[in-house]
């Protein structure tokens, strides 16, 4: 199967969600309009309760290609969460001696009102020293919508 990898997700499976504790409890004047009232009647603030958004999702990768110097990785995932439309992500990454790293991908596919986009990136990883220490430098670009172009860099160190 070339290194098939299928996953599924469920997110925020549960009950519903209610703010409560100390900070509901308050004091306070039953009537605020007549003088001479007690301030200091105790009472709770109710709260409503809501449903969390279910979100459901389904994954799978592959290796395209798998060589001692080369390694080509497609995934995708299809999302289905209760509060929105279904949407597509993919992506691919390519890797160079596990050394230089190009990724592409397009989240939010089929996605009437989407936020996301094209994302690039490209990292590169200085191997192992001494066995097991190392160093990961990343950078990505990503059109998320209304903030537009997002760039990310991060740096991973192994030991």
């Amino acid at each position: 199967l070339n290194g098939l990898i299928i996953g599924a997700a469920i997110s925020n499976f549960g009950t519903s969600m209610q703010l409560a504790g100390r900070d509901t409890r308050t004091f306070g004047r039953v009537d605020p309009t007549k003088q001479g009232s007690n301030e200091r009647i105790p009472f709770d603030i109710e709260m409503d309760s809501w449903d969390l958004p279910l979100f459901m999702q389904l994954g799978i990768s592959t290796n395209v290609v798998r060589t001692e110097e080369l390694k080509w990785i497609v995934a995708v995932d299809a999302l289905h969460p209760n509060d929105n439309y279904e949407s597509v992500n993919v992506g691919s990454e390519i890797s160079y001696h596990d050394m230089v790293f190009l990724r592409g991908g397009f989240n939010s596919l089929f996605l009437k009102q989407k936020e996301g986009g094209l994302s690039l990136g490209i990292g590169v990883s200085s191997g192992n020293f001494f066995g097991q220490t190392g160093i990961r430098f990343d950078y990505a670009y990503r059109n998320f919508g209304r903030l537009e172009n997002i760039h990310v860099f991060s740096v991973d160190l192994r030991f």
